[in-house]
């Protein structure tokens, strides 16, 4: 059976390749994404961010900093660097609580400062 940080950390290897369906196996069909300027719920409300971001920045790097696990709750300390089409790099880090049900995310809730994404 996989860990929440297993699955976090497989997920995050999804996103970084910006595949879709990949990121989207990750999340349960009625699962909520909260995330700032954004409160979503469902697969298509959820694949809409993701095709968003991916298009406003193509790459992606992330390192898992710090995780603390309760049961099915788990925070992950996250430090990323989102990358223009153009190569400019933009640091990014902030926290992640998620929710983990049958290996799958019920909820992700997603915190950090947007004054980081102002001159992107």
């Amino acid at each position: 059976m996989s860990t929440n940080f297993d699955i976090a950390r497989a997920y995050w290897d999804a996103e970084i390749t910006r595949d879709l369906d990949a990121i989207m196996a990750f999340y349960r069909d009625d699962a909520t994404f909260v995330t700032p300027g954004w409160n979503l719920q469902g697969h298509d409300a959820i694949r809409g961010f993701y095709a968003n971001a991916s298009d406003l920045y193509p790459g992606l790097e992330v390192a898992i900093v710090h995780e603390t696990t309760s049961g099915a709750e788990s925070a992950f300390e996250w430090q990323s660097v989102l990358i223009t089409s153009a190569g400019i790099r933009y640091p990014l880090r902030g926290i992640n609580c998620m929710t983990v049900i049958g290996g799958k995310f019920a909820a992700v809730r997603s915190f950090y400062d947007t004054a980081e994404l102002t001159s992107a």
